[in-house]
């Protein structure tokens, strides 16, 4: 007998009009359909939620056919919620963590860094800069596997010390999407809390999936900051910014009720003012985050190329926005510091030294077709251990191409196939 158990991958049973299936569901959010007569030419089998069992077949026959399964299965990953195609991105995967914005991580060459260990999200914000969310105009979805991200980003730091960093560095989990939706979530960050030069580590969430238990597990593994995006606290008001009827105000708040009440978590309410839209609502945020103590961090709305433009809504200048901070700071008696919200921690944090970029802008250099991209006609290739996105790209993933690079910026890399 044999068996095969999991700590990340669950098996269910199915019927369906083509025959009898296992689905095998990876860091739960994530699946891939098998017929069952494939495992059954293994052996005898039966079926567990964690594990599989092979009567009459040898520990190395069911290890050799299994991994020939979970690897042929992978190429079919999708994502439940949105039932996306999504790329699992291991260390074995030959796909690069650092190179893009949108996945593993992003050094700036400041003291923060940014993990991303998951794209997709469960709500639609209108002012979204990623377009993220069930509507998305997005193709594909990744999930980082939680030992990679781990092990490149101490990588990093151990880079850092090499050039004489002395200082820690905190981590910003902030990916394009919904971070609570990734599984191991609570192993990574009490992973990068064990490492010997992280800081603070911080999440940035939609408060959505929130709960008393989770907000406990959160703080047990080791967050020392939860910054909520809240841009309304009137429930109509707060679904048509969020673009979705399931967001419920009251759960939000009482997620932000408890978590205020732990004292090694500070929470941040974070709003996205989109002037004309929620004036009002920013105001009744204040008042109720100088109620429960919370920090704030007021964002305002950017326009972005690629992210959703809410109609009647514009982007205003900084100028225009910090002189309505200023209002508010004098009709609320607060102090509204724009360094606190996510987004310009890391542009205030100390400059530390960055890894050298191996490409610069204009170069031609050959790369490797690693995956999809994220949109039509994109791909993700991967030289000198980077990722980049490479536009008008239709290759096959294991293509050898030959690409100039049009954007080289902090270790992140845009180019086009030539």
């Amino acid at each position: 007998m044999a068996e095969l158990a999991f700590e990340n991958l669950r098996f269910e049973e199915l019927k369906t009009s083509e025959g009898d299936i296992i689905r095998i569901r990876l860091l739960q959010l994530f699946y891939f359909d098998t017929p069952r007569e494939a495992f059954e030419k293994i052996g005898k089998l039966s079926v567990r939620s964690n594990s599989l069992e092979f009567t009459d077949a040898s520990e190395k026959r069911v290890s050799i056919k299994f991994t020939k399964i979970l690897s042929g299965g992978l190429q079919r990953l999708r994502n439940s919620l949105n039932n996306r195609p999504a790329v699992y991105v291991h260390k074995n995967s030959g796909i690069p963590l650092i190179g893009t914005l949108f996945m593993g991580i992003v050094d700036r060459g400041t003291s923060a860094i940014r993990g991303m260990p998951i794209t997709g999200c469960n709500m639609g914000c209108m002012f979204c800069s990623v377009d993220e969310g069930l509507d998305s105009r997005k193709g594909n979805d990744f999930v980082i596997e939680e030992e990679y991200l781990v092990q490149e980003t101490r990588k990093l730091l151990d880079f850092r010390a090499s050039k004489g960093m002395k200082s820690k560095s905190d981590i910003f989990i902030n990916p394009h999407g919904e971070p609570l939706l990734y599984a191991d979530l609570d192993k990574l960050i009490k992973d990068l809390k064990a490492l010997e030069r992280v800081g603070n580590i911080s999440l940035i969430t939609n408060g959505t999936l929130l709960s008393k238990e989770r907000i406990d597990s959160l703080a047990e593994a080791g967050l020392d900051s939860l910054n909520i995006s809240v841009s309304s606290l009137d429930q109509k008001t707060a679904q048509e910014l969020e673009g979705s009827k399931a967001y419920d105000v009251s759960r939000v708040r009482a997620a932000i009720d408890y978590a205020s009440g732990k004292k090694n978590l500070k929470i941040i309410i974070a709003p996205v003012w989109l002037k004309g839209k929620n004036d009002s609502d920013i105001e009744e945020i204040i008042e109720y985050a100088k109620q429960h103590q919370c920090g704030l961090g007021i964002q305002k709305f950017i326009e972005h190329k690629k992210g959703r433009k809410p109609k009647g809504v514009r982007d205003v200048g900084w100028g225009e926005f910090q002189q309505w901070l200023k209002m508010l700071e004098k009709k609320h008696a607060v102090h509204l510091v724009v360094a606190n919200h996510p987004g310009a921690a890391t542009d205030k944090a100390e400059k530390v030294p960055q890894l050298p970029s191996p490409f610069r802008k204009e170069e031609v250099i050959t790369a490797t077709v690693v995956a999809q991209g994220r949109s039509k006609n994109e791909r993700i290739a991967a030289a000198k251990e980077r990722s980049m996105i490479v536009y008008a790209c239709t290759s096959p993933v294991g293509t050898v191409i030959k690409a100039r690079i049009i954007n080289a910026k902090d270790n992140t890399f845009v180019a086009e196939t030539l």
